[in-house]
């Protein structure tokens, strides 16, 4: 059996939008998590669309 090892990751700041940078291959739930959240997305536009406009405030 081998010794222990160890390693380092050397990251720098970013000045941007930070995305996941881990391999998500083989993740078979992926397109079912985003249906999900393009369905809710869809749905809460249907109740916004339905809801009834609020009438101005008298300034």
């Amino acid at each position: 059996m081998g010794r222990p090892w160890g390693g380092e990751y050397e990251f720098s700041s970013l000045n941007g939008e930070l995305y996941e940078y881990a391999c998500h291959e083989g993740n078979y739930a992926l397109p079912g998590i985003l249906a999900a959240a393009k369905a809710a997305e869809a749905a809460k536009a249907a109740d916004v669309a339905k809801a009834p406009a609020k009438p101005a405030k008298p300034s």
